[in-house]
């Protein structure tokens, strides 16, 4: 007889995954092996690799981070399950570093 497992993880949301506005350069892969949900990620213009750590998820949504080397930007991702097989909603927020020089003036 068959033994049925049940995942709680985000099936759905296992694949390739690209914004579908020009100015994103982001891919992020989700897969399942032995089990475990991974992601990784990556600049899919110019192939540069993102660090991802801090993975999470519940059966409707992934979240994990993100940081870039050559910008020094990280970012947190919560990519959601919408119900439709090629379309998901992703929130993304990033923090970037830069420095300010004082201003002399009023």
């Amino acid at each position: 007889m068959a033994e049925i497992v049940q995942l709680n993880m985000p099936i759905t949301l296992v694949g390739v995954w690209r914004s579908d506005e020009d100015d994103a350069r982001s891919e992020y892969h989700i897969r399942v092996r032995d089990g475990q949900l991974l992601v990784s990620a990556r600049d899919y213009i110019d192939g540069e690799r993102y660090v991802v750590s801090n993975v999470s998820h519940d059966p409707q949504r992934v979240e994990f981070d993100t940081f870039m080397a050559s910008t020094s930007r990280t970012g947190h991702v919560i990519l959601t399950a919408t119900g439709s097989h090629d379309r998901a909603e992703i929130r993304f927020t990033f923090t970037d570093v830069g420095f300010m020089v004082r201003h002399q003036g009023e």
